[in-house]
């Protein structure tokens, strides 16, 4: 079980489209949205979150991420 999965991104408008029709197929509604990202699933349950690094460097696969 997990609570939440945060996942970088540098470009949130090209990256946009994706990660709507991941959270269709998932069936996840959206949560938020921000400038630079979103967040899709439960008030309560599993979510995916996606969004600049909080760091303010370019998202990595290890920069940007974190499962909870």
């Amino acid at each position: 079980m997990f609570s939440h999965v945060t996942l970088g991104t540098n470009n949130w408008e090209q990256s946009k489209p994706f990660w709507e029709a991941v959270a269709t197929a998932l069936d996840l509604p959206q949560l938020f949205s921000h400038d630079g990202g979103a967040g899709y699933g439960q008030l309560v349950g599993q979510k995916i979150i996606i969004g600049p690094p909080f760091d303010g460097k370019i998202g990595t696969f290890g920069n940007g991420t974190h499962i909870a």
